[in-house]
Formats: C-alpha cells, sequence, structure tokens
C-alpha cells in the first residue's frame, strides 16, 4: 500500500474537509430585504490565529466551513431600516432602539465566535435606508 492510500484509509477519504477555503463575499441588500427590515450576514476566522483575515462569506459558504475545524463562523441578523438612534415616547420609554444599537448588539453576540467581529465592521448603519 502506497502512501497516498494509507492516507486516505486513515482519513477515510475526507481530506478535502481540511483543504476547505473561505470565499469572500460582499452582500448587496435588495427591495425584499428592505422590506423585510434585515439581512442575514456570515463570518469566517481560521481557528489557529485571531490575528488571521475575517471573511464574510455566503450562506453557502457559512454551510461547508461550520462542521470545519479549521475555522470558526458566526452569523448575525443586521437591521436595515428603522430609525438610526434611540427612539423614546413620553416618560423615556424607549419605543425602538435604532439601527445603530441594533447592529452593535448582532456584533456583540456574533463575537463569542469570532472576537475581533467589531474591527470588521466598524460602521453599524451600513446598507441604512
Amino acid at each position: 500500500m502506497n502512501i497516498n492510500d494509507r492516507y486516505k484509509q486513515l482519513t477515510n477519504g475526507k481530506q478535502n474537509k481540511l483543504n476547505i477555503s473561505p470565499t469572500a463575499f460582499f452582500p448587496t441588500p435588495n427591495e425584499k430585504d428592505y422590506k423585510k427590515g434585515y439581512i442575514n450576514r456570515y463570518f469566517c476566522q481560521r481557528t489557529n490565529d485571531s490575528n488571521s483575515p475575517i471573511y464574510e462569506i455566503d450562506v453557502n459558504g457559512f454551510r461547508k466551513l461550520q462542521s470545519s475545524v479549521m475555522y470558526h463562523t458566526t452569523n448575525l441578523k443586521w437591521r436595515l431600516t428603522g430609525p438610526l438612534t434611540e427612539q423614546k415616547i413620553g416618560a423615556g420609554e424607549i419605543v425602538d432602539k435604532g439601527i445603530k444599537e441594533s447592529n452593535k448588539t448582532s456584533i456583540r453576540l456574533a463575537s463569542e465566535n469570532i472576537h475581533k467581529l467589531g474591527l470588521y465592521l466598524p460602521n453599524t448603519k451600513q446598507f441604512h435606508k
């Protein structure tokens, strides 16, 4: 048995799962997304280097990398419509925390998996309409 056959036997032919690499993606919200008010965004970063680049990827890339030991993945809901800042009524009751704060919250939650995601997404009003 040659070395390649032995390797395939040891990895059960799944060596390609280790060679997955992300394809960068830039979302472009459409009218349907704006009517809905948000888009889902997906990200990945190599697991063995917290200073490695963060990639925004599409949903298919996210699904592929989700089971990879080579990448951390995360996703978040990115708000597109509504007031930019917190809206209150009368005695200060918050009616809407606004796009900027909503997206900051999404980033904070997603940062549990990719710690420096906030550096990748500094513009919390990106895509606002």
